[in-house]
C-alpha cells in the first residue's frame, strides 16, 4: 500500500488479509488462545462486553470475572475546570493517533462544524505502525485554525489537559474494551461524544454522560457534536456523574491483592 492507512483502506487490508491467510489459520489461533486462556485460575474483564466475546470465543464462564479498572486520582486533585473565554465549545481527543482509533473520522467530521462556535484540539502521536498519518490528519485540518494538534503530553497533566474539555471525544472504529480516557473525563468533570459499539457503549449507558454516534459514520460525528454547539448548556449537563463512580487505583490494587491470595489459598487447599 503506497499511503498511509486509514478509514476504508485499514478495513479492505483487514478483509485481504483474511483471504490470504484463510479462516482455518485463524480458527487455530482461537483455539490456542482459548486453551491457553483456561489454564488460567481467573481471567479479568474491564468490561461486560468484553466478557461476553470471551464467552463467545469459548473461554469458560466460571473463570470470568468482571473487573473495572482502577483510576489514578492525583493528576486531577489540583485541575480547575474553566470556561472558555470566547465561549466556544472545546472539544478534545488525547490517545494515540492511528486510523484504528478514527482520528481521521474524527477530523472530517469536525470540518462540518461552524468555526465561530467549537474548537478542537488533538493531543497524542502516531507510532512506527502509521508512517504518514498525522501528516494526514494536517492536510484533513487545512485551513481551519480551530483545529489544533498539541502533541503528547506526560501522563501526570492528563487532569489539566481534559480539565480545558468541554467533550472528550473517543471516535474509534475498533470496539475498544474499557476506555481509560472516557473514565478520565469523568474525573475531569467533562461530557463525552464516543462510537456506539463495544466498550465505548457500555460506558454511555453506565455512566449516562455521553452522547454516541454510529461507527465510522464522519456525519453522525457530526450530529453527535454539533448537538453541544447548538444546545447551551448540554455538556454540564450530561457532566453530572460522580466521581465516585469511577473505581480508584487504591480498590483496584488492593482488589487483585486479595484475589491473589484467594487463588493461592485454593491452589494450596488442593482446590482451582
Amino acid at each position: 500500500h503506497a499511503g498511509p492507512v486509514g478509514g476504508a483502506d485499514e478495513v479492505e487490508l483487514a478483509r485481504h488479509a483474511h483471504r490470504e491467510v484463510g479462516a482455518g489459520p485463524i480458527r487455530r489461533r482461537t483455539a490456542a488462545l482459548v486453551t491457553a486462556l483456561s489454564a488460567a485460575d481467573a481471567l479479568l474483564a474491564p468490561s461486560r462486553f468484553l466478557m461476553e466475546e470471551y464467552i463467545r470465543a469459548g473461554v469458560p464462564k466460571d473463570r470470568l470475572q468482571h473487573w473495572p479498572y482502577g483510576v489514578d486520582r492525583a493528576p486531577f486533585a489540583a485541575a480547575t475546570r474553566t470556561p472558555a473565554a470566547d465561549g466556544r465549545v472545546r472539544f478534545v481527543y488525547t490517545g494515540s493517533l492511528q486510523p484504528s482509533k478514527g482520528v481521521d473520522l474524527l477530523v472530517r467530521a469536525f470540518t462540518a462544524m461552524p468555526s465561530a462556535r467549537a474548537m478542537l484540539t488533538v493531543h497524542g502521536a502516531a507510532p512506527a505502525s502509521a508512517p504518514g498519518y498525522r501528516d494526514r490528519l494536517e492536510r484533513l485540518a487545512q485551513g481551519r485554525p480551530d483545529i489544533r494538534f498539541a502533541g503528547p503530553f506526560a501522563h501526570g497533566r492528563v487532569g489539566a489537559v481534559l480539565a480545558e474539555a468541554d467533550v472528550v471525544v473517543v471516535p474509534s472504529r475498533w470496539f475498544e474494551n474499557w476506555p481509560l480516557t472516557l473514565l478520565e473525563s469523568v474525573l475531569a468533570g467533562a461530557a463525552a461524544v464516543t462510537a456506539d459499539h463495544g466498550g465505548m457503549r457500555e460506558f454511555a449507558k453506565t455512566f449516562g454522560t455521553a452522547v454516541t454516534f454510529r461507527p465510522d459514520d464522519a456525519g453522525d460525528l457530526t450530529r453527535a457534536m454539533r448537538r453541544f454547539v447548538d444546545e447551551p448548556g448540554l455538556a454540564a449537563r450530561l457532566a453530572t456523574a460522580s466521581r465516585s463512580d469511577v473505581r480508584t487505583l487504591d480498590d483496584d490494587v488492593g482488589g487483585l491483592d486479595a484475589l491473589y491470595e484467594r487463588l493461592c489459598a485454593a491452589r494450596r487447599g488442593g482446590g482451582r
